[in-house]
């Protein structure tokens, strides 16, 4: 039996990293294989379930940054007493040098990182651990090109598609009616946004686009999905300024969103390559994006890349002149796309699975 542990170095919730991660062991075939998630706090309860029923089990360590040496000690002792074959750790930065040192340490011989990002929030600790994490994996996955290329430093990596479930992301207009009844959005303009708030996903220039965009379209109103630390903030922000702004917070039920949403806006510093931006593609959502964002985002031509630097006005105006799509009858030919630019998650998990029994049998 293949044994691997999946590290989450960030907190489990509803986020890019988390999808991509249960997406991965959700629609995995588990016959002949272990596999145990490592997280700083508890996945939730469908993915609880489902690991138990396969024999799996979820290891809840504090976040390092309270105690990084009793995170690193308790990971040590982990990882030697699951005698795993792989350790297949998660992040955005060279933060991941602790786990890849923790599992050499172990013994552990295929020390997988995984990188999610293409810039850090704590770029001082990024470049004093980079000489470690460089010596100490031993196999570089990335979401994508950029995120390679920014974590590896010149060195070979293998891109890991974000995979989803493209039929349960498919446009659905049943779906979008009930929902957008439900939330009181009939006759609106929804726009909307996925993720954290934080530093990186640029709230604050959403918000202004937003504003620019309400001059123009009273019917305009603003989604947030999404929590973090600077909610409150962009809270403020938005009742100062008077907008139609709904914090739905974290949520379940993305899919249905999306099928409500109109327009998604990213106007990010830095990403990988947002499993979001994937999952609105396959629900026919035009998305407006900055180009800090990989254009490997692009499968569809749904996608369209704007100057992070341009005014507010010129994000607004670029929105506002899309032409509405017939959302359900491009249902299959948007399905047949993401499929054909492998982000079926069915066929990702069967060649992620073939590439862990390859270095299984090489070392």
């Amino acid at each position: 039996m293949k044994r691997i542990l999946v590290i989450v170095s960030t907190k489990f919730g509803y986020d890019g990293i988390t999808n991509v991660v249960t997406n991965y062991y959700m629609y995995q075939n588990h016959k002949d294989l272990r596999m145990d998630i490592l997280t700083i706090n508890p996945v939730d309860e469908k993915l609880r379930k489902s690991m138990r029923e396969n024999g799996d089990f979820n290891f809840v360590l504090p976040y390092r940054n309270q105690n990084p040496l009793k995170y690193f000690l308790k990971l040590i002792s982990i990882i030697k007493k699951g005698n795993y074959q792989i350790v297949h750790a998660h992040g955005g930065s060279c933060t991941l040098a602790v786990e890849m040192l923790a599992a050499r340490i172990a013994g552990v011989k295929v020390r997988i990182a995984h990188s999610h990002n293409t810039a850090s929030d704590y770029s001082t600790i990024n470049n004093l651990l980079r000489p470690i994490f460089l010596k100490n994996y031993t196999v570089g996955f990335a979401c994508g090109k950029e995120a390679g290329e920014w974590l590896y430093a010149g060195r070979k990596f293998e891109v890991i598609n974000n995979g989803i479930d493209v039929e349960k992301f498919s446009y659905n207009e049943m779906s979008r009616n009930e929902f957008r009844e439900r939330y009181h959005l009939q006759n609106k303009y929804v726009i909307g946004h996925i993720g954290r708030f934080n530093m990186q996903k640029n709230h604050e220039k959403l918000i202004t686009i937003y504003e620019e965009i309400s001059k123009q379209r009273e019917d305009a109103v603003l989604v947030l999905i999404g929590d973090g630390e600077l909610r409150e903030k962009i809270q403020r922000m938005a009742k100062e300024k008077q907008l139609d702004v709904r914090f739905i917070g974290l949520s379940d039920e993305i899919p249905k969103w999306l099928q409500a949403m109109d327009i998604l806006i990213f106007p990010s510093l830095f990403e990988g390559l947002p499993v979001a931006i994937v999952e609105a593609q396959a629900s026919g959502l035009p998305c407006i994006l900055s180009d800090t964002i990989s254009p490997m985002t692009a499968i569809t031509d749904l996608v369209k890349f704007v100057g992070l630097k341009e005014d507010d006005s010129v994000w607004a105006e670029e929105v506002l002149s899309l032409k509405e799509r017939d959302r359900k009858q491009e249902r299959e030919i948007i399905a047949a796309t993401i499929k054909e630019h492998h982000f079926d998650i069915r066929e990702n998990c069967k060649e992620v699975l073939e590439r862990y029994e390859e270095l299984i049998c090489q070392r």
